[in-house]
């Protein structure tokens, strides 16, 4: 499996483009996001309380975009994470669009990126059944791309993350938190 992952970079390092962000060219992206941090959710019950609780999440995402100008490409992007807490874990599908600016620059590429994702979030606790709800998730990235080759970038992020999902038995709630993204990035023409 290593070799035929190297063996993509470097055939896909060798082919022929105008310029990594240039208009016209296509962005396709492949990400890991981890956290092992303190996260923050406000309940909206009886009163407005806010708790902090340890979280371990591994996300997964997937995006494909075209430069609609120099530097400045939009695109869908689609997402798997798994959070798990004191043993209740929670899967969540999702889908959005996303726009991402690079930084000029030669070899290495700071960008900020943000995204609007929708999709379904589903709750396995312990002692309890299981539980699906919409959800609604907004983040904002800052990261640096370093160009392994002519058209593929090492990526690496940090992330803010806001999410809301839909309300369930009387208790409203949000979550956000901080997540460390890498991945690899694709720049076809």
């Amino acid at each position: 499996m290593k070799k035929w992952i190297l063996a993509s970079m470097v055939f896909l390092g060798t082919l022929t483009i105008k310029a990594q962000t240039e208009k016209g060219s296509f962005l396709v992206n492949g990400n890991t996001s981890f956290s092992f941090s303190k996260k923050t959710q406000k309940i909206k019950e009886y009163d407005s309380s806010i708790t902090s609780f340890k979280e371990n999440l591994f996300g997964i995402e997937i995006s494909g975009g075209y430069f609609i100008l120099n530097n400045l490409a939009g695109g869908i992007n689609l997402g798997y994470t798994n959070r798990k807490y004191r043993g209740d874990e929670t899967k969540v599908f999702n889908i959005g669009p996303y726009v991402r600016y690079y930084f000029a620059s030669k070899k290495i590429k700071p960008f900020i990126e943000g995204a609007y994702l929708f999709g379904k979030e589903k709750y396995f606790y312990k002692n309890a059944n299981e539980i699906e709800k919409k959800i609604n998730t907004y983040s904002g990235s800052f990261g640096v791309a370093f160009f392994i080759f002519k058209n593929v970038s090492f990526d690496v992020a940090a992330q803010y993350v806001y999410s809301k999902p839909s309300s369930f038995s009387g208790y409203e709630y949000y979550n956000s938190r901080f997540n460390f993204r890498t991945g690899f990035s694709f720049f076809l023409n």
